[in-house]
């Protein structure tokens, strides 16, 4: 894709389909933030 291969370490590609529902949207949303928040330095504060 022509991309930097240091960029790509912070990249997430999402699809979403037609048969998802809002509860499943919100139940990944919350677990890729707190996956985010588990695995990022404690040196830079969490965005709300």
């Amino acid at each position: 894709m022509g991309i930097d291969p240091l960029r790509t370490l912070g990249a997430l590609r999402l699809t979403l389909g037609k048969s998802l529902t809002s509860e499943q949207i919100d139940t990944a949303a919350t677990a890729i933030i707190e996956s985010w928040r588990n695995n990022t330095p404690t040196s830079q504060p969490a965005p709300e």
